[in-house]
């Protein structure tokens, strides 16, 4: 035991003492993705409050009496063409060609045709009498332009709502979709949820974090495996630590256990800028804080769960890199374990409905994923939480057997 413990010193104070290499392990992958995250989020913020803020210059043709409102919108710079104006179609289309030719210069951003008698047509419609095709409302405008794309549609969803409101013929919920100005959607009373928000944030959180969570200690796992199982071989350092009387499935718990160490704390680094970052990202208020969804035992639990996946994945890691002659053909064999990682991480979506089957807890990586979605969604439990740790622990043993078996075989290990 003290040897394996003297490599896991050694791995962790090469890892430590390196200043640039600590830099990049430990620090640079959190602090990158809270700046780049953050930095999306403001960029998508900036662009949102621009277009709440734009004024669309919009010509309507035969505006209706019902939708006069539209000229008070604050958002659209109406000019209004009466149907005086266009008693014949060659009027119309005078007028039509004229928007576009405006709309292409970037002079206009929509025209809105309505038909005659556009108020009468809606009201004597009927959709289960009358033979002919309802009132027909011509939008024009030009998707290669920004502001004319975001008229039209500003301009679809308020006749839309339009549509909504004289065609109503029953509400949903009446009540509970009444908001009150300091109260969300989902506080309604027909939402029997104990913690409403909670499970708001907690869906959001389940749906975007396991992959992330994966990725990111697979990652830290990828760079510190490598580094010490090839960099080795290649810088010869390797033959050295063979040599010594410690017995070579010693150093391969050692390797591995220290690896890890350094792997959880790489990933928890950039997951702790995941979490400061994320708020910002989706563009969030408050109320979607991830340090008061959750409490100690999933905290607790997720340490776990991180912790065993950092040991798989730089198991994983070793034994591939003991094949490889040099860091670059080790990162080419990693690529496909990336990709399959990766596609992995989809399970909870493909296996809806059957995550609850005590079996898939026994199957590696696929269980950690599992796990690790129920823990953010709040639906584990502890039974997924111990079959998980324990086939994980299982599967790390058998793989670190293997890797002393691989430091045993010197054509394997001294392959330059």
């Amino acid at each position: 035991m003290n040897n394996v413990l003297n490599i896991m010193k050694k791995e962790i104070m090469r890892f430590v003492q390196d200043r640039k290499i600590a830099f990049q392990v430990f620090i640079l992958p959190g602090l990158m993705i809270y700046v780049i995250y953050s930095f999306m989020g403001y960029a998508m913020k900036s662009m949102v409050e621009k277009e709440k803020k734009e004024v669309y210059n919009v010509e309507i043709v035969r505006m209706p009496q019902n939708l006069e409102n539209l000229e008070k919108d604050k958002s659209l710079n109406v000019k209004r063409i009466d149907s005086q104006s266009v008693k014949s179609d060659d009027k119309l289309e005078v007028i039509v060609n004229n928007a576009k030719e405006k709309i292409m210069t970037e002079k206009l951003d929509a025209v809105v045709i309505f038909p005659e008698n556009f108020d009468k047509k809606v009201s004597e419609y009927s959709v289960l009498s009358s033979k002919d095709l309802p009132a027909n409302v011509e939008i024009y405008y030009s998707s290669e332009y920004n502001n004319s794309d975001n008229a039209y549609g500003y301009i679809n969803d308020r006749l839309n709502d339009y549509e909504s409101a004289i065609s109503n013929k029953f509400d949903i919920n009446r009540e509970g979709n009444k908001l009150a100005s300091d109260k969300k959607d989902n506080d309604s009373k027909y939402n029997l949820s104990e913690n409403k928000e909670d499970a708001s944030v907690k869906k959001i959180f389940s749906s975007l974090l396991p992959l992330l969570v994966v990725m990111l200690v697979f990652s830290g796992a990828n760079a510190a495996a490598t580094e010490s199982i090839v960099g080795e071989k290649e810088r010869g350092t390797m033959a050295t630590l063979l040599v010594t009387p410690v017995k070579r499935s010693s150093i391969a718990l050692g390797k591995i256990l220290s690896l890890s160490i350094i792997a959880v704390i790489s990933g928890l680094s950039s997951f702790l800028g995941i979490i400061l970052s994320l708020p910002k990202l989706m563009m969030a208020d408050d109320n979607l804080s991830f340090t008061s969804t959750y409490g100690t035992k999933d905290y607790v639990l997720l340490i776990i769960i991180i912790c065993s996946a950092a040991c798989l994945f730089t198991s994983l890691v070793a034994i591939v890199s003991c094949f490889a002659k040099n860091v670059k053909d080790a990162q080419t064999a990693l690529a496909p374990m990336t990709m399959v990682i990766a596609g992995i991480s989809f399970a909870p979506a493909l296996f809806d409905g059957m995550t609850d089957k005590l079996g898939l807890f026994a199957i590696p990586i696929l269980n950690i994923i599992i796990v690790i979605n129920k823990i953010f969604s709040g639906t584990y439990r502890n039974i997924e939480i111990i079959v998980t740790v324990i086939s994980t622990v299982v599967c790390v043993a058998l793989l670190s057997m293997f890797l002393g078996k691989l430091f045993n075989n010197e054509k394997i290990i001294f392959d330059k």
